[in-house]
């Protein structure tokens, strides 16, 4: 018996379907429909849908998966300069005026939104010897990664975890000089022989272990 003849298979791809979709969250966001988060700024709020807030800003994720329903930003961040990354994140287009561009990077910062802080804003020219300006304290840094690192020191975001102790710090530097307060050794559990370098690291282990 002949071989029956393989089946047609047929590959639809839509150009624009991801584009409609975000056009349609925004739609119902702006209606205020299907929002099932809060985003507050001092006293001004906005809703939004938590999966496309978690989807373009780790700042947001990190909140939703601890279970907020309500996320607060740190009070350095304007309530108007929150929307427009808000909006920048359901439609991907962000308007900035040339004043208001270091404004809208100490807030990319804080939100940890990369592209907006990779992509967006070095098209704008901001003259001077130092043109990178903390919108908080004014301090000028010659380069952006420089006002990243110190628009920390207003947030108090410990981004930087010891893999050891747990410790959390705000710089990556400061993590480094702590990490050498851990000194290598050969730690090995007397349940099941498994060794680890640092002490800490067994004691976790063995609050973990099964009883004998």
């Amino acid at each position: 018996m002949a071989a029956a003849a393989a089946e047609a298979v047929h590959h639809i791809h839509l150009q624009n379907f991801s584009r409609s979709l975000l056009e349609t969250l925004n739609g119902q966001r702006l209606g205020g429909h299907f929002c099932d988060v809060t985003v507050r700024i001092r006293e001004a709020s906005l809703r939004a849908h938590r999966c496309v807030l978690a989807a373009g800003s780790p700042f947001f994720q990190d909140k939703l998966l601890l279970g907020h329903s309500e996320i607060r930003v740190p009070p350095v961040v304007p309530a108007q300069t929150v929307r427009q990354l808000v909006e920048f994140l359901y439609s991907g287009s962000l308007v900035v005026a040339q004043g208001e561009a270091l404004q809208v990077l100490t807030a990319a910062s804080v939100l940890r939104i990369q592209t907006v802080i990779d992509d967006a804003l070095p098209a704008l020219s901001l003259a001077g010897e130092k043109p990178h300006q903390c919108a908080v304290c004014w301090r000028s840094f010659s380069l952006r990664d420089y006002l990243l690192k110190h628009m920390v020191t207003h947030t108090g975001v410990r981004a930087f975890q010891c893999a050891v102790c747990a410790k959390r710090f705000t710089q990556k530097s400061s993590l480094n000089v702590h990490m050498r307060t851990h000194r290598p050794e050969r730690a090995p559990c007397p349940a099941c022989g498994k060794v680890f370098s640092h002490r800490a690291l067994l004691e976790r282990h063995l609050a973990a272990h099964p009883a004998p």
